[in-house]
């Protein structure tokens, strides 16, 4: 099994909790929007994972 791509690791403050001791969502997002964008920038530079992609 190959190992996954790292694209995010986070802290997650008490103030980004709503009262149920959850994440917010609006934290959430961001924090998906910081993975996304790192993963996108991932499969997109050949130079990185050069065995990802089909215009090679």
């Amino acid at each position: 099994m190959t190992p996954g791509i790292e694209t995010y690791v986070g802290v997650v403050h008490p103030w980004m909790c709503d009262a149920m001791g959850h994440l917010n969502v609006r934290h959430y997002v961001a924090m998906f929007d910081d993975a996304s964008f790192q993963l996108l920038g991932r499969i997109a530079d050949p130079r990185l994972t050069p065995t990802l992609g089909w215009a090679m």
